[in-house]
């Protein structure tokens, strides 16, 4: 297997690693490199300064079973060493080594949650965490192979991240990493060309966006084609037929394919949030391939629940992995009951060989999360068919209570929302004192000229200046009112004020989203607070003020 590849295809040279990001599976011999008195010493491939010492062990293949081998036999042997490279005018000698025994390294891997409502929580994973959930994964026949390509985007840190790497690198497949640029993942996802695309839904939108741009929104006679074309393969799909259509994929999806994933794609899979029915439905159509949903939390080890393949279903995330069990809980208070019919629902609870021994150095938060049972408190709240398919319904933590009563779940606005080819990124608030939600939105850039130019006789392309632009934001409002109607949106789900941002977030700007690109909303609640309050104003103002300032449109624009 080569060590490095870079796609025929134009474009950026994309690097695959062949070795996964663990000390234990990635290391290679050093001759020479040994402690007095000690085995022999591996280091790390790619991370710094970092030491393996594995005991003689014979009959071994790889590193990897040196290491457990050796965590075996000798615990209490010095396994992982680290030290600081850098030095000072005033001290020439290196640091000394920090060593961590073999129990130490093997016991737990610290993951850290995305910490989307506060700071985030070391979740101690063990060894025996990750396997479970592995042994699963091929246990329900969906093992990689070594032809496999992933496309690592998430951080190498990130829980999901960690687990697929582990499965797809068990396998002996292949990792490309993107350049770590938002705005470039779709080039690097092309240039990839990958067969196994684990995802979240803010991504799938964006794809969502260009693929119908592609096809079914396009104007015209190959508009209509493409509609016949969708709507035949969608029917094929649901009769039990093959995601592949012996016609239409050779007369038209393929061409949409290979200039949006390339040509090897067979299964994406999304987790972190509900990806809307209209996104999975096309995509699997049109890319032809498996769309999965998920489900899984850092405490779990990532996953919990998938779909299978073959599933053509949208309002559901599959049954539970069978290394977990998994049970509801009433919760009263939001009006959720297990013994409601026809599905019963109420909050989702966890336990098993892949629940988290607790969070690191955080007893309290542990009692809170984890039961004198052995129960995994998630906090999202779920409800499981008459097939035992799990569905995610609301999230606890992140519902928001408007003055009037009415609960609202933000996240599942906000990837409605984000269907519109329009938004890029988008931040719904609400809160008790207030009877509306409004929204900051940071505008897809091409779209929102697109729109100036072709819709509002507006001749520029200077995209800060659009976003302080009344028209331009009614405009942008009133699409975002189009989509919430079409989606059935009821009354106060739909935001009735936006203000446009032209600078994207990314995880390195402001603290506003996660290394895994999820929506901090204290954070985002901080940073704009004087926006939110500018718009509350304007609404209270009556709507002839806020139609002026551009907060509400005059009425809906068609896009």
């Amino acid at each position: 297997m080569p060590a490095s590849h870079s796609p025929s295809a134009p474009g950026p040279a994309i690097r695959f690693v062949p070795n996964p990001p663990d000390l234990n599976q990635q290391s290679v011999a050093l001759p020479g490199t040994a402690r007095p008195g000690s085995s022999p010493i591996y280091r790390n491939a790619l991370t710094s300064d970092c030491l393996i010492t594995c005991s003689p062990i014979t009959g071994a293949r790889t590193p990897y079973e040196i290491f457990w081998r050796s965590a075996r036999a000798h615990p209490t042997r010095p396994c992982l060493g680290h030290r600081t490279l850098i030095r000072t005018a005033l001290s020439r000698a290196w640091s000394p080594y920090q060593w961590q025994t073999y129990a130490d390294v093997a016991e737990r891997i610290t993951n850290f949650g995305s910490g989307t409502t506060g700071n985030p929580k070391g979740a101690m994973i063990t060894h025996g965490n990750l396997a479970s959930q592995n042994i699963m994964h091929y246990y329900r026949g969906r093992g990689h192979t070594v032809d496999d390509v992933h496309l690592s985007y998430l951080p190498l840190a990130h829980c999901y991240e960690r687990t697929v790497a582990l499965q797809v690198l068990g396998a002996g497949a292949r990792i490309a990493y993107h350049r770590g640029d938002p705005t470039l993942l779709l080039d690097d996802i092309r240039a990839a060309s990958p067969t196994v695309l684990p995802t979240v839904p803010r991504l799938l939108n964006r794809i969502y966006a260009k693929v119908r741009a592609m096809t079914i929104d396009h104007p015209g006679s190959r508009g209509a084609l493409f509609r016949r074309a969708v709507a035949e393969n969608t029917a094929h799909l649901e009769s039990g037929g093959d995601v592949k259509h012996p016609l239409w994929d050779s007369l038209l999806f393929d061409v949409v394919r290979r200039s949006v994933m390339g040509d090897r794609i067979r299964v994406v899979s999304c987790g972190s949030a509900s990806l809307h029915p209209d996104v999975q439905s096309l995509l699997r159509v049109v890319l032809a391939c498996d769309v999965m949903q998920g489900y899984g939390t850092t405490e779990c080890a990532a996953i919990a629940a998938t779909q299978m393949l073959g599933e053509t279903a949208t309002a559901q995330i599959g049954p539970v992995f069978p290394s977990l069990e998994c049970k509801l809980v009433d919760v009263p208070e939001l009006g959720y009951w297990v013994a409601d019919r026809p599905c019963a629902k109420g909050e989702i609870c966890l336990r098993g060989p892949a629940v988290t021994v607790g969070y690191w150095k955080d007893a309290e938060k542990t009692k809170e999360s984890i039961d004198a049972d052995g129960w995994l408190h998630t906090g999202d709240i779920g409800a499981i068919d008459d097939r035992g398919c799990l569905a995610i319904i609301d999230r606890q933590k992140s519902l928001l209570k408007l003055a009037q009563g009415d609960y609202v779940a933000p996240e599942k606005l906000e990837n409605t929302y984000t269907l519109s080819p329009l938004v890029h990124q988008i931040f719904v608030h609400g809160d008790s004192l207030q009877a509306q939600l409004v929204a900051i939105v940071v505008p897809e850039p091409m779209a929102l000229v697109a729109l100036a130019q072709s819709r509002l006789a507006i001749d520029t392309d200077d995209v800060p200046a659009l976003c302080r632009d009344p028209t331009v934001v009614a405009a942008v409002l009133g699409a975002l009112t189009v989509i919430g109607r079409e989606k059935r949106l009821v009354g106060f789900e739909v935001v009735k004020a936006v203000h446009l941002e032209p600078v994207p977030w990314t995880p390195a700007s402001g603290g506003t989203l996660t290394p895994s690109f999820k929506l901090r909303r204290p954070q985002a609640v901080a940073k704009y607070r004087a926006v939110i309050d500018a718009l509350y104003a304007q609404l209270a103002a009556g709507p002839d003020a806020a139609v002026e300032r551009g907060l509400v449109g005059a009425g809906p624009a068609k896009l």
